[in-house]
């Protein structure tokens, strides 16, 4: 028995990577999930096998205390971090616990969460970034990109020829790019123990919905593969994460990259295998993972996959079944 915990299940992301887990036949796996609604309140709550309400992760100690309580009288094997606040709090405080959590090196998840230190970085490895833009009199469109911030939050789009209200380009939070248009790209990667990737997994994400892929095909992109094993090549990213990328004729713009399972990453499950069952055997029992080119193999390249929304009734009794994991002050 495998006893799984995925916090702040009410994101996209942890929803998807629930799904996936749900589906491994080989192992009986019990999954826990935490947020700070009740019951029936958020869909994921009734995918869950056993769901608890949880303080507020910006709580920091008071989440710690709730954690670690959790994980011990329930035999927590794993933290999977779904969202991006768990990956920030579970870098910052992975010590304090005796479940094993999967997680890049502190250094990596600084970087990759301050937009511009990393698009910075990565150009001067070689990496195609947009260009960041100083002179704004010789742009027609650009970004407006806050520097620290999860996934694309923080983003705006601007027509310079259209926009009357511009804001604040002088803002030390904010940074500029020129508007890159063409072929987006999500890439789910699944990396081993020593932060090699075993699986690099290209989808073209044919539409967007609330800035969310609802429709994607898989692409056999060799180099979006190539781009990817370079940047994990210089950091330690161990488990999953994702990378976008936009695609303007002979060149690949890299975008960003996120520490944790994409929101539309059951959609290169579907399409291909379901390598958390691999991820499980591998970080939990130690079970040697095949060669990147095996499992690319295994993929149904040029497959397009669409999602749906499915609706969830909950049967309010009026009681509560909810645990306490919060130590209190003595």
């Amino acid at each position: 028995m495998i006893n799984i915990l995925i916090n702040n299940i009410r994101f996209v992301n942890p929803t998807s990577l629930i799904r996936g887990l749900q589906q491994i036949q080989h192992y009986p796996l019990v999954i826990w999930g935490t947020d700070t609604e009740k019951t029936g309140y958020i869909p994921s709550s009734l995918f869950v096998d056993h769901y608890i309400m949880a303080p507020n992760i910006d709580d920091d100690i008071t989440y710690l205390q709730f954690m670690q309580k959790l994980c011990d009288d329930n035999n927590i094997q794993i933290i999977i971090p779904g969202s991006d606040k768990d990956v920030q709090f579970y870098s910052k405080y992975r010590r304090e616990f005796k479940t094993t959590i999967i997680l890049p090196e502190e250094k990596a998840v600084t970087l990759f969460y301050d937009k511009y230190k990393a698009t910075v970085e990565l150009e001067k490895a070689g990496v195609v970034v947009p260009p960041i833009i100083n002179n704004l009199f010789e742009e027609k469109k650009i970004i407006f990109r806050k520097k620290i911030s999860n996934s694309s939050a923080g983003i705006s789009i601007i027509d310079l020829s259209k926009d009357k209200s511009i804001p604040n380009f002088f803002n030390v939070d904010y940074f500029l790019q020129r508007f890159i248009d063409g072929n987006e790209y999500t890439v789910d990667i699944f990396a081993d123990k020593k932060g090699h990737p075993k699986l690099i997994l290209p989808r073209k994400r044919l539409k967007i919905r609330n800035g969310m892929s609802v429709c994607c095909q898989l692409c056999h992109h060799e180099k979006i593969i190539e781009i990817c094993k370079t940047i994990y090549s210089k950091y330690y990213i161990p488990g999953l994460s994702n990378v976008q990328f936009i695609e303007n004729g002979n060149d690949i713009y890299f975008i960003e990259l996120n520490m944790r399972f994409a929101g539309s990453g059951i959609c290169g499950i579907t399409a291909s295998f379901n390598y958390l069952e691999q991820y499980l055997e591998h970080f939990l029992y130690d079970v040697s993972l095949q060669p990147l080119e095996y499992y690319l193999n295994k993929v149904a390249w040029s497959s397009i996959v669409s999602r749906y929304y499915e609706e969830c009734t909950y049967s309010d009794t009026g009681s509560s079944n909810c645990k306490s994991y919060v130590q209190k002050d003595k």
